[in-house]
């Protein structure tokens, strides 16, 4: 029996949200910074912001995505028409200001939003944090370990695109 990558997102319940499109060239919207001068006392996190200033993505800066975590959050950002993002490292929280936050990772998630609250609790919920509107969700490299969890991020992304424009 021969399985097509619709039978698969079907059966994952990502249709019709997620639809599959032709293969086309990914642009490499990421360009990783080195992760230098990392601070024990104060946490540095990897952010990327799309051009239009709508979305934010962030995740600790311990290093730098593997070349299939890059794919991954660059397929990410085109299924939500993010556009370009632009990368950088972050230290001051002030200086970041997207109209969405989506925090990817517990250990990122519990820093930026000074919790001790499990990553269970905190997906599927708005947080207010730093000035901004934050969603928390699975790491990109959790999502390469175990790809079932694709599904609980694209649920949380949807959740923050739904927060972006309410029906």
């Amino acid at each position: 029996m021969l399985i097509t990558k619709e039978d698969v997102l079907r059966e994952l319940e990502l249709l019709p949200v997620w639809k599959p499109r032709a293969d086309v060239d990914v642009p490499q919207t990421l360009t990783q910074l080195p992760a230098t001068a990392i601070s024990n006392a104060q946490p540095v996190y990897q952010v990327a912001v799309s051009a239009d200033q709508v979305w934010g993505f962030v995740w600790l800066a311990e290093a730098a995505l593997s070349t299939d975590a890059n794919l991954l959050f660059n397929n990410i950002c085109l299924a939500l028409n993010s556009g370009k993002t632009n990368t950088t490292l972050l230290e001051d929280a002030a200086l970041f200001s997207p109209n969405i936050c989506v925090i990817f990772g517990e250990v990122a998630a519990k820093s930026w939003l000074k919790t001790n609250e499990p990553l269970v609790n905190l997906r599927g919920k708005l947080h207010q944090a730093n000035h901004l509107q934050v969603v928390a969700t699975h790491s990109i490299d959790d999502l390469l370990i175990t790809p079932t969890l694709k599904r609980e991020v694209w649920q949380d992304l949807c959740f923050a695109r739904n927060v972006l424009t309410p029906k």
